[in-house]
């Protein structure tokens, strides 16, 4: 569980209530387009006792074909697989090892190797990190391996292979190696009894680490190395939870007591213009969808924002029906552009995917001249990728269009007003005006020639 507070640690309460996301329809400020998040028809998905985190493989599973979405239930003491497709359970709930004298590890974070297909555990009463194969679903038989003290925040490092391990009660960031089953290096960012590390990211662009220390009100930046340590503190209250869009190039940490969300470059450490953004209450998860530039943060008490990354604006939230939910985790399937919450009151996950009406992309048609072979191709965006193309108005004889794509070969000329309609099943649909222009076929092009003078033209002159 996220620690919310300095002075609990209790479990929340979980009731067997299901919660219902309402929708929210808004326009973006990114652009003209109209942008929706609702709850997938499929979820939620009833998952077990007090699912604390979430995580997303791209890996396909072997029964299914299909990505996963593997949730650390902390109080049973499992992993479940949902198939990110379906939104259905897969398989049998993965029950994790323990330690000699522990009846339960506890997991309370979860992430993944993609490269290699491995799931990571931290479990935070076993103080230790498990390692799951995704291939077959069994946690590895050396696993589970010892790291910091309540290990409750991972990440995975993909420039150096190994799992970053951030632990609440020493003060210390672990690196653990899944393939030799060892830990690699261990430091000390901050006080044992104060610093308490709540949250963990790793930006492969900028070869950095980002720690949260709840009880400094501070992210420390590490290289990956984990060699030298600078801290942050704008604008951070009670910080614990980070993410990074690498592409980008922007951090973004949850202040749980402000109910904000600081956001700063990841190479020059600087608050970026617009933060913080003041979210729901007590937010404490967040998770990036690069393709879209939305940041999703799970709001511990009021449900779930969403902020464009470009603007810093929230463009939209949605609550927990009745208050129930409490989302602890939150992550992203960036094919489809869905966020999965793992909910610890309601025991359960839901989904909630982004769809954005179309926005056309594509000019005004290039001209073209009768007699000569003409092709060109409207382009559109949109979530999912329009598809519908349809055009009214006379086109020139000769050309026809299918497909987005006007192609032939033209019979006459003149201006030709033809309106272009784009759909993708989002409301609202795209138009726009053009004139296509076709010239006249171009007279030949002849040059003048003197003509020969014809012998005998002249009489010759004769002397004398």
């Amino acid at each position: 569980m996220k620690h919310a507070h300095l002075s609990s640690r209790a479990v929340v309460a979980m009731v067997a209530v299901s919660v219902t996301l309402g929708a929210l329809t808004l326009a973006s400020s990114a652009s003209a387009a109209t942008s929706h998040f609702k709850p997938v028809a499929e979820s939620p998905v009833a998952v077990g006792n007090d699912p604390e985190a979430v995580a997303y493989d791209p890996n396909p599973d072997s029964a299914t074909g299909h990505p996963r979405i593997y949730v650390a239930n902390r109080v049973d003491g499992d992993v479940i697989e949902i198939d990110a497709v379906t939104r259905a359970l897969v398989g049998k709930p993965i029950v994790l090892k323990h330690s000699v004298g522990v009846t339960n590890p506890e997991p309370c974070a979860i992430t993944v190797d993609a490269k290699d297909d491995l799931v990571l555990v931290a479990n935070c009463a076993d103080d230790s990190v498990g390692v799951i194969d995704g291939a077959t679903n069994n946690e590895q038989l050396s696993s589970p391996r010892p790291v910091g003290q309540n290990p409750d925040a991972i990440a995975w490092d993909s420039v150096n292979g190994l799992v970053d391990v951030a632990s609440y009660i020493d003060g210390t960031v672990s690196q653990f190696d899944p393939t030799r089953n060892t830990v690699a290096t261990v430091v000390k960012v901050g006080d044992p009894m104060t610093s308490k590390p709540e949250g963990i990211a790793v930006d492969p662009a900028s070869r950095q680490v980002f720690v949260a220390l709840q009880g400094d009100d501070a992210l420390v930046v590490l290289p990956l190395d984990l060699s030298t340590q600078v801290r942050l503190t704008d604008d951070l209250h009670s910080p614990n939870a980070v993410a990074v869009d690498s592409a980008r190039g922007q951090v973004y940490v949850a202040n749980y007591d402000s109910s904000t969300v600081t956001v700063f470059g990841a190479t020059s450490g600087s608050e970026l213009a617009g933060s913080p953004v003041t979210v729901g209450t007590n937010p404490n998860a967040l998770a990036v969808d690069p393709g879209t530039g939305i940041l999703y943060v799970a709001d511990f008490n009021t449900g779930a924002s969403m902020i464009d990354e470009t603007s810093l604006l929230v463009v939209a939230t949605v609550g927990n029906q009745k208050g129930a939910g409490k989302p602890a985790g939150v992550t992203v399937d960036p094919t489809d552009h869905t966020a999965f919450f793992a909910n610890q009151a309601t025991a359960n996950v839901t989904a909630l995917q982004q769809t954005e009406s179309p926005t056309i992309t594509s000019g005004n048609p290039v001209a073209g001249t009768v007699g000569d072979a003409y092709r060109f191709e409207f382009t559109a965006t949109g979530i999912p990728m329009p598809t519908d193309f349809s055009l009214a108005g006379r086109l020139p004889a000769g050309l026809t269009f299918a497909g987005g794509v006007i192609s032939g070969t033209p019979t006459e000329s003149g201006d030709f007003v033809i309106t272009l309609t784009v759909s993708n099943g989002v409301d609202p649909v795209a138009t726009a005006q053009y004139t296509l222009h076709i010239d006249a076929v171009a007279p030949p092009t002849t040059t003048p020639t003197t003509p020969p003078t014809k012998p005998g033209g002249h009489l010759p002159t004769v002397a004398g």
